[in-house]
C-alpha cells in the first residue's frame, strides 16, 4: 500500500494496467483514514465490467494482448498522511474482496499503479 499525503476535498485518481492470469478479478480500495472507507471498486479482468465503489468514478479502458487500464477517481473525506493511498487485490467476483487463489502462483498481472491527486495521471503505455 502506497503511502501519501491526503487532503481532505481533494480528489484523487489510482490508476493501473491489468491483465488475467489465473485469476480473474481484481479490486482498487481506498484507505479509510483518507476516504473515510474502503468502499472498493471491482474490476473482470476479461471483460472489462466493473463495479463502482460508493462515491467514485471509474473508467476502463482496452489496449491490445488483453491488457486493461482501470482508473477509479474519489473525493478525500479527511487531511492525512499516515495509512493513506490506496490497495489492490485479487477478488473472485466483482463484488467480492474475498481471498482468491487457489496456491502461490495463482495471480494477475499489472503495471504502473499509481495514485495521483487531482485526477492528473502519467500516460504510461
Amino acid at each position: 500500500t502506497p503511502n501519501k499525503s491526503i487532503v481532505s476535498g481533494n480528489d484523487y485518481t489510482v490508476s493501473i494496467f491489468a491483465k488475467p492470469s489465473e485469476i480473474n478479478f481484481l479490486f482498487i480500495g481506498w484507505s479509510s483514514a483518507g476516504f473515510g472507507s474502503s468502499s472498493p471498486s471491482f474490476f473482470n479482468l476479461t471483460t472489462g465490467d466493473y463495479s463502482a465503489g460508493a462515491g467514485q468514478e471509474v473508467t476502463v479502458t482496452q489496449f491490445p494482448n488483453g491488457w486493461y487500464r482501470f482508473t477509479a477517481k474519489r473525493t478525500a473525506s479527511a487531511t492525512t498522511s499516515s495509512n493513506s493511498g490506496f490497495r489492490i487485490g485479487l477478488s473472485d467476483s466483482l463484488s467480492s474482496s474475498t481471498s482468491v487463489g487457489e496456491n502461490t502462483s495463482d495471480g494477475i498481472y499489472i503495471y504502473g499503479a499509481q495514485l495521483e491527486e487531482n485526477s492528473c495521471f502519467l500516460n504510461l503505455k
